[in-house]
């Protein structure tokens, strides 16, 4: 395929994959974003699913936005696919990205100071944990090595 199509056609599936995540999930209009629920997270799990694998850079800072709006509601499925996310984004290389890399941050001191409990209870999660503070680590984040002393914390 000529590079100039690729690059047409990865924008377009860029454009489509976050226009129609942002209306399934609520997030398309900054006037009013209705509150995440379950129902919600549950129709566009198995778009993100689809995306995970091959998302860009900017569909990896969508979907990270879209992981923010809807922890609340799943905690441990949004850990669960964030964890896929940065594992296909470290194979393409975008953990790199220093704007990513801040929003995994903030998710994830969103998890340790509002869902301790729930993750302590999760064995499933403290892998995922632990595999996303090794990314931040190996980027040289200094937030990734406070995250992990407090996720040691949260266990003991």
């Amino acid at each position: 395929m000529d590079p100039e199509a690729f690059d047409v056609l990865v924008r377009l599936v860029d454009w489509l994959s976050i226009r129609f995540l942002g209306d399934m999930a609520g997030l398309s209009s900054s006037e009013h974003r209705p509150s995440p629920t379950l129902e919600r997270y549950e129709r566009i799990r198995v778009l993100i699913d689809e995306l995970v694998p091959m998302a860009t850079p900017q569909v990896v800072h969508h979907l990270l936005d879209v992981f923010t709006h809807f922890v609340s509601v799943a905690p441990i499925a949004v850990l669960m696919q964030m964890g896929q996310l940065l594992h296909s984004s470290r194979q393409l290389t975008y953990h790199h990205d220093h704007l990513i890399t801040d929003q995994v941050v903030k998710l994830v001191r969103l998890y340790l100071a509002d869902h301790g409990p729930v993750l302590r209870s999760t064995e499933a999660a403290m892998p995922v944990l632990i595999d996303i503070l090794d990314i931040l680590v190996e980027e040289g984040h200094v937030e990734g090595i406070l995250l992990g002393l407090e996720l040691g914390e949260l266990y003991r």
